[in-house]
């Protein structure tokens, strides 16, 4: 499936290789109604702070299959374990956080006029 022909929009986001070895650029929407009150206790009790504990690493891994379920409802997510990351998880929490838009619409500006270059939740800093 295409980025342009997902139901939802959301920013796209490189997460490892498939099984052909390109890599895989998935769009990754804002979380559902019902996957935010399912998770609200839990991502009340996120800390940025404490990104590397256990229940946090957990909940970023949850959060990002039930955004991606959104986009992908057929598709198995295991491959997450291995492509979610330290240098990755804030950013791809805040893609699925993308509540207002406002990340989606971050990433629009910074592609007009370029070729489309999916986010890969690194950042560069230019000289």
């Amino acid at each position: 499936m295409a980025p342009q022909d997902v139901e939802f929009e959301g920013i796209p986001i490189k997460l490892g290789r498939s099984s052909d070895g390109k890599p895989r650029v998935l769009v990754l929407p804002p979380l559902s109604f019902k996957s935010l009150k399912k998770f609200r206790a839990e991502m009340a009790n996120f800390d940025n702070n404490a990104a590397l504990a256990d229940e946090s690493i957990d909940l970023v891994r949850k959060l990002t299959e039930a955004a991606l379920r959104r986009n992908y409802p057929d598709m198995d997510f295991s491959f997450l374990d291995d492509v979610l990351d330290a240098g990755n998880m804030m950013h791809v929490m805040q893609c699925v956080m993308d509540v207002s838009g406002m990340k989606r619409r971050e990433y629009e500006e910074s592609v007009k006029g370029s070729p489309a270059d999916p986010s890969t939740g690194t950042s560069s800093t230019g000289s």
